[in-house]
């Protein structure tokens, strides 16, 4: 009978558990109306890659990032996805999912939550939350558009070198958002995959303009785990260099 627990429950955090190490990004352009989204992470063997995983954007109203611990599907990205359609603000979302956890695996306070959108009168608004369970080092960190969140990351300079370079880049969201991603592109940014000399094993990046339908984003580059030692962010960056 222990032997039994003892698979049900390996066989249980394999399948419902595994976004629990990330370094993301979710922005908005006022002036465009576009919506976008970055993220990485060191878990191995997600061929799938993430981008469903940790993030949602309703185009023309705003974007979710939910990582630490998740539970698959995502019910908390689910729910704070529904909150958002209907008209939930950030930081309202952020407090009905404290309140109304839906995961098995960990509680609220291991989780981590990034949200922008836009209001009823086109002004941004951004939240964000990490849990005191979350893994070391962890920060989320927002901006008048944009928030930037970790955990399990090398030190605080991901975070630094990310909203740095988010902030002095010239360009299109798109662009902003890569140069973010590559303000984390040195080996360790996720620290398990320090031994490995890369950030992560897979990463993504998506926008959305206004008039994009959910099933037809602007940019998906979705890259799924790569073999050790290959550096993710850079097949994000080559791909997006050929379509922008």
């Amino acid at each position: 009978m222990k032997k039994i627990i003892l698979f049900l429950f390996v066989l249980l955090t394999h399948n419902y558990t595994y976004a629990q190490d990330t370094f993301s990004i979710v922005a908005v352009d006022k002036e465009t109306g576009e919506i976008g989204a970055a993220g990485a992470t060191c878990i191995k063997g997600i061929e799938q890659g993430i981008i469903k995983v940790i993030s949602s954007i309703v185009p023309g109203k705003g974007g979710i990032i939910s990582q630490a611990y998740v539970c698959i599907p995502n019910k908390n990205l689910q729910n704070a996805t529904t909150k958002m359609k209907e008209g939930m603000s950030p930081s309202e979302i952020i407090d009905w999912l404290i309140e109304n956890d839906d995961c098995q695996y960990g509680t609220e306070l291991s989780r981590q939550y990034g949200i922008v959108d836009f209001d009823d009168n086109g002004n941004v608004r951004t939240a964000g939350f990490t849990g005191s369970e979350a893994n070391d080092y962890k920060e989320d960190r927002q901006g008048v558009n944009y928030s930037i969140q970790g955990n399990i990351l090398l030190n605080k300079s991901v975070i630094d070198k990310m909203e740095q370079n988010f902030l002095n880049t010239n360009g299109n969201l798109a662009e902003k958002l890569m140069a973010a991603m590559q303000g984390a592109n040195f080996p360790g940014a996720d620290n398990r995959c320090l031994d490995d000399g890369t950030s992560s094993t897979t990463g993504f990046l998506v926008l959305y303009k206004k008039d994009d339908t959910i099933d037809n984003p602007t940019i998906k580059i979705n890259i799924g785990a790569q073999p050790s030692g290959v550096e993710p962010i850079d097949i994000i960056q080559k791909k997006l260099n050929e379509v922008i």
